[in-house]
């Protein structure tokens, strides 16, 4: 189905786990729509960690929202947060505001390709442009494979594979401007939570892994989650140890 949207329709773009500016190519494409832009972040209780038992996970999360918040709007726009069904959520705020066009980053967890593929078909239906994004793997899980087909079962294989899949695009910088939302978007949320580090993206490391002892880290991860089918919102580190963290530290933002 295809509609003709006002011009003045708004884009939305769903921050999940990618919680940043810089490097993200969701919020880059959401932005080059030209549209008012309604960011969003949805804490979802069915998938949260705090269920796994990692509180300090959610904390975590809660405060890098907050400098995530403040980065959003030192740039004229707005990051609405919600609690609740994301499905629900997202699908609502699409049918109040007239969407036109909707953008999120990939998640690989079975629950969430659940959900997204349902989201996804429905938005299509209803005449949405839907872009959905990779911004937290270097290659998508289906990219690095033998010539079989399946995945590399030892890491000099999936080393191998890795390096002959090609250069990697430049990081993309953070926008200068973030167009704001519809004037009725909804309320403002508190400020900062104080107490919780230093969270958000000016601390996390900026580097794609470029040696053996990092790409491990990666494929380590890989093979955890496809092996074990864990939600992506279980702490690696606590699944593949220090080594994984190296990839965890760019990537789990």
């Amino acid at each position: 189905m295809s509609i003709d949207f006002p011009a003045d329709a708004p884009a939305l773009f769903w921050f999940r786990r990618d919680l940043r500016l810089a490097d993200n190519p969701g919020l880059t494409a959401a932005l080059q729509t030209g549209r008012p832009l309604i960011c969003v972040h949805v804490d979802d209780p069915e998938l949260s960690a705090s269920a796994d038992g990692a509180a300090p996970v959610d904390a975590w999360r809660a405060a890098s929202l907050d400098r995530l918040a403040a980065d959003i709007a030192a740039r004229g726009g707005r990051l609405l947060r919600r609690r609740g069904v994301a499905a629900e959520i997202i699908a609502d705020l699409v049918a109040a505001h007239g969407v036109a066009w909707i953008g999120w980053t990939r998640l690989y967890d079975p629950a969430s390709i659940t959900r997204d593929s349902a989201l996804k078909s429905r938005f299509k239906d209803g005449g949405l442009t839907v872009h959905s994004v990779t911004a937290t793997l270097m290659r998508e899980p289906w990219e690095i494979r033998t010539n079989a087909g399946t995945l590399p079962r030892t890491f000099a294989a999936f080393w191998r594979r890795f390096q002959e899949s090609g250069p990697f695009a430049p990081p993309l910088a953070a926008p200068d401007h973030i167009t704001p939302p519809p004037a009725d978007l909804g309320e403002r949320f508190p400020g900062p939570r104080p107490g919780v580090g230093e969270p958000g993206e000016q601390v996390r490391a900026s580097g794609l892994f470029q040696s053996e002892g990092q790409g491990m880290g990666y494929w380590l991860v890989l093979q955890v989650r496809e092996g074990l089918g864990l939600s992506r919102s279980v702490p690696v580190s606590n699944v593949c140890g220090p080594l994984a963290k190296i990839f965890v530290t760019h990537h789990f933002k």
